[in-house]
């Protein structure tokens, strides 16, 4: 009898079953398995969670931030009410980095007088200091005013804090 030549004839099995597909099979069983309990128990869920404090902030705003985009920056972005002082925890010098009319809306601090180490803050405030002068920790910097728009419509957000050239970590407790 001759062998079936064309549409009907048997095709070779391109898959086997080897013990080494087994392996990598059960190789990205067990790292989904993993993944989804670590998602699941928080630890991947960048955005969620309790933040850390900001040190920045009294204590019944501190940990009400969320990481954001914020033009191109990874940001922590707050809805605060007017009137929230934003204090310093170490010493600097305060920039205002912009104003629209009389209002201010971006301030700079250079950490430690150093201009190229600096925290962004953006938010409508009323300063507590003139332009280049320098402050102490447990200085009140400035006060958040009133703001008519959030400065980050995805996430509502009024105040917005980034850094240049400086590690936030020490910004931010437990």
């Amino acid at each position: 009898m001759q062998t079936p030549v064309g549409p009907t004839a048997p095709q070779p099995n391109k898959f086997k079953l080897d013990k080494k597909t087994i392996w990598v099979l059960v190789a990205i069983l067990i790292l989904g398995l993993g993944g989804w309990f670590l998602s699941s128990q928080g630890y991947l869920k960048i955005g969620q969670g309790e933040m850390p404090c900001l040190t920045l902030l009294p204590a019944e705003y501190c940990r009400s931030g969320q990481i954001i985009d914020y033009i191109g920056e990874v940001a922590m972005g707050y809805k605060l009410p007017a009137g929230v002082p934003i204090i310093a925890t170490f010493d600097g010098t305060y920039s205002e980095s912009s104003f629209e009319g009389t209002l201010f809306t971006q301030m700079t601090l250079a950490v430690g007088g150093n201009a190229s180490s600096t925290i962004i803050i953006s938010t409508q405030y009323n300063p507590m200091l003139l332009d280049g002068e320098s402050f102490v920790a447990g200085d009140v910097i400035a006060t958040t005013d009133e703001s008519e728009e959030p400065f980050d419509y995805d996430s509502g957000s009024t105040f917005i804090l980034y850094t240049e050239n400086y590690d936030p970590d020490p910004l931010f407790i437990d």
